[in-house]
């Protein structure tokens, strides 16, 4: 799942339409794993694997922010990717599988790190 979410944000660009293919491709892939495996591990178990998935898309998307040059400064860019993150967080919510609290905008921040 890492190089697949790795793979998808190196295609990626904070360009219209939002969400794009990409994030779109995350989120399907996202969904279609947990279609997988929350019928056959324990709910401890499947947390574990999205708290890992979810580090590994923030890892992946700082380092594709930064090669790219994206700042969080308010601007077009800026924005963009923060409706990007939103769908992703939208994605996420709805699997259930985290605590609500790490899946805002807020818990994101430090994917602008440098």
């Amino acid at each position: 799942m890492d190089t697949l979410l790795s793979d998808q944000l190196n295609e990626w660009d904070a360009k219209p339409p939002v969400p794009s293919k990409a994030f779109r491709n995350i989120s399907r892939h996202i969904i279609k794993l947990h279609e997988a495996v929350s019928s056959v591990l324990p709910s401890d178990q499947v947390s574990y694997l999205y708290e890992t998935v979810h580090k590994n898309f923030k890892s992946a998307l700082r380092a594709q922010l930064m090669k790219l040059n994206i700042q969080n400064n308010g601007g077009p860019q800026h924005g963009l990717v923060t409706t990007e993150i939103t769908f992703y967080l939208q994605t996420m919510l709805m699997l259930n599988t985290l605590p609500e609290d790490t899946l805002t905008n807020k818990y994101m921040e430090d994917i602008w790190q440098r």
